[in-house]
Parts: C-alpha cells; structure tokens; sequence
C-alpha cells in the first residue's frame, strides 16, 4: 500500500509557519528593544538603525522584504512586511501576515537619529 499525503496536514503547517506567535513577537521585541531600537540609543544614521533591526531579525530567523527605502531627513515611518526564513530553500521564505515592522526615525542633530523598531 502506497504512501498518502495529508494535504490538510500540509497546509495548516504552512498556515502556522505564516503567522507570529505571541511568544515570537514578545521575544523579538524584547531584543529590539535591547538592540537599542526603544528610542533610547543614538544612531548615526536610519539606516544604522534599520541594520540593528536586519541583525535581530536574522537572529531570531526572519527576514524582511523590499521597504521601498526612505529617505533620511528630519523624521518619518516605515511599514516594512517580513517573511519567516527558509534554511531548507533560502529562496523560498514564508511572508508573516499577521504582523509588521514599524520602523520610525527622529533626526535631533546630523548625525544623531533616534530609531524605533518594534513588531505589530
């Protein structure tokens, strides 16, 4: 007798994968928080800021997509979408749907940015 697929199985596995747990989003947060994305740590730059969040969130095995860059001047926010990273193909990660990246800056001087990241 062959072998049969659950497909049902399959799919609430890939649904699961699609979504952040409240455990996840606590954990991630605390570490952007500790990265110093809480507003209290002063960047040279929002893209300084954006590479501390690129580093938690490779820690913690996420990635984010295409944020349509901005540009650095006195303040502003970003909405930034982020996928579950694929060890097995990865050039097939898995898009979150129930949560984002805000991502927002604050220029106090040229060269001092206050950056705040967290998970929605």
């Amino acid at each position: 007798m062959g072998k049969f697929i659950d497909v049902v199985a399959l799919h609430e596995a890939k649904d699961n994968l699609s979504k952040l747990t409240p455990k996840e989003r606590k954990t991630v947060n605390a570490a952007l928080r500790k990265a110093g994305l809480d507003g209290n740590t002063v960047f040279r730059s929002p893209n300084a800021g954006l590479m501390a969040v690129t580093g938690v969130m490779s820690k913690h095995g996420f990635e984010y997509t295409d944020y349509g860059g901005f540009k650095p001047d006195s303040g502003g926010t970003k909405r930034i979408d982020f996928e579950r990273s694929n060890k097995a193909d990865p050039f097939s990660p898995t898009s979150i749907a129930n949560s984002i990246i805000w991502f927002s800056w604050y220029r106090h001087r040229e060269t001092s940015y206050e950056c705040i990241a967290y998970l929605s």
